[in-house]
């Protein structure tokens, strides 16, 4: 299981998610042993990837990546005008990490050619986020037609089109604001509603100048960091698989077992986000994760074979895969998929069915997934609404479901029983929110207080707790249990998380 818990901010904090496939009741998604999870996270301190201090050539990679790999920032992957071209956002900075220039769209008065993204306004499309907790879509970059002369033929514009789930118009409470913060980064063109043809969009632009337009200098961009997106699992007592994203976007793979921590080994692969990793049996694992192209990507692992090689599952993932077994051959995954919708591939008979729609087109972040017994799947997301949105499956799916609340981020969700289901989420304030389902009915969101600028993350280890943990303003490692049917207070872990 890999959700998108935990990925908001990325850049700046390490969130450990660990998940068991409880082969005994095969209800438990996320499952670990108390003690194993405080070694997990004193063996894994580790640094994460991000943005250079200063915006220049030498970082225009670096930056583009976390954009990229941003779950809170959308990329759009057409043009408002119809026209199909690979001068789309998502294409522009896809180029742009990689290491190549961004193409301009070649119709009306776009002059076609391609242009160096300009690093100053990436700085400022990251910052929005990582910084000031903006989540926005952006509809053009260098692509698309525009007057003669903009400042997006030269790399140096973006258009935005939602801020914090909210179309922007006359009345979005955000988009001055939002402004004002391009403007203090460098943006010497600041337009919005009120403004002839920005009425549904803000657009902010940066100046021409040395040093801004031109190629990186030759080498590997060090982006401060080697290893992002962790992921475990354990499929017994005492075992711990852990799966991240590092050099060379490969995914590594880390065992604890017989109380020591093995080295990470590379199993290969080229993702663009953090993995997931599921369970379905002692000695079996299955890895998934975003590709190059975009695609889901999985890799099987058989103890006494090995790892079985990857495997393209095609799809068209916006942001990172969440997966889940309700019990042996069986495996569920779902991702948010192009044009905002939540799709569904389930493994059973030892085949692969074919991707499933199951709607939502108004999602914001990744989907989480858990199962409270053989038969049932839960997931859930957070909406442009920024509440949060859940749909059950008993043997068909049963429809969206508006759950309420005014969440930031993605959620993340566990089942210690059957019947039984627990959401955390990170709210307006930077608290956790929880709301559990029993008997039958939703409880009332309850905040449990915290100060996070990532989004939780929540495990069981029996059917009476819960742990949820966050990365603190500090760089640290905080936990919240559950116990006796009480909340104790937050602990802080440490680590020192970057």
């Amino acid at each position: 299981m890999a959700s998108a818990a935990g990925r908001v901010s990325r850049r700046y904090f390490f969130l450990i998610r660990m998940t068991t496939y409880n082969m005994k009741t095969l209800i438990a998604k996320k499952s670990s042993a108390a003690g194993a999870l405080l070694l997990l996270t004193g063996a894994m301190c580790l640094q994460f990837a991000g943005s250079a201090s200063a915006a220049d050539a030498s970082n225009r990679q670096c930056l583009a990546m976390d954009i990229r790999d941003n779950d809170r920032i959308y990329l759009a992957n057409y043009h408002g005008s119809g026209v199909v071209d690979s001068a789309n956002a998502r294409q522009n900075i896809a180029d742009t990490a990689n290491g190549n220039q961004a193409k301009r769209s070649a119709y009306d008065t776009a002059p076609g050619g391609s242009v160096w993204l300009d690093p100053r306004m990436l700085d400022c499309m990251d910052k929005l986020e990582g910084v000031y907790g903006y989540s926005f879509s952006v509809s053009e970059i260098s692509g698309g037609s525009h007057s003669s002369g903009s400042y997006h033929y030269n790399g140096t514009a973006f258009d935005v089109y939602t801020i914090n789930g909210i179309p922007v118009s006359a009345s979005n409470p955000y988009w001055q604001a939002f402004n004002q913060r391009c403007v203090a980064m460098g943006a010497i063109e600041s337009l919005g509603p009120g403004y002839p043809g920005h009425d549904t969009h803000v657009h902010n632009a940066w100046g021409t100048g040395a040093g801004v337009n031109v190629a990186p200098p030759p080498g590997s961009p060090n982006c401060g960091g080697s290893i992002a997106g962790p992921d475990a699992v354990s499929w017994a007592p005492g075992r711990i698989d852990v799966v991240v994203r590092g050099a060379g976007n490969d995914i590594y793979h880390k065992i604890y077992d017989a109380g020591a921590w093995g080295g990470f080994n590379s199993i290969g692969g080229d993702s663009t986000t953090g993995p997931s990793i599921c369970s379905w049996d002692t000695g079996r694992l299955d890895v998934f994760c975003r590709g190059a192209n975009s695609t889901l990507m999985h890799q099987g692992y058989i103890l006494g074979t090995g790892w079985l090689g990857w495997q393209d599952l095609g799809g068209d993932l916006e942001a990172s895969p969440d997966a889940v077994s309700w019990g042996p051959g069986r495996m569920d995954v779902v991702i948010r998929a192009n044009g905002d919708n939540i799709q569904h591939r389930a493994f059973h008979d030892g085949a692969w069915d074919v991707w499933q729609n199951m709607g939502g087109g108004n999602v914001a972040s990744a989907p989480t997934i858990c199962s409270w017994a053989s038969g049932r799947l839960d997931v859930f997301y957070r909406g442009l609404d920024n509440a949060l949105w859940h749909q059950g499956f008993n043997g068909t799916w049963l429809g969206w479901q508006n759950l309420g609340g005014n969440i930031r981020g993605g959620p993340d969700t566990v089942s210690w029983g059957s019947g039984r289901m627990d959401v955390v989420v990170r709210g307006p304030s930077n608290d956790i929110l929880h709301r559990s389902f029993h008997d039958g009915a939703w409880d009332v969101w309850q905040s449990l207080g915290g100060n996070s600028l990532s989004d939780p993350t929540i495990s069981s280890v029996d059917a009476s707790s819960l742990d949820v943990f966050y990365a603190g303003t500090d760089k640290n490692l905080y936990r919240k249990r559950f116990i006796n049917g009480s909340w104790q207070a937050w602990q802080n872990l440490g680590g020192n998380l970057q």
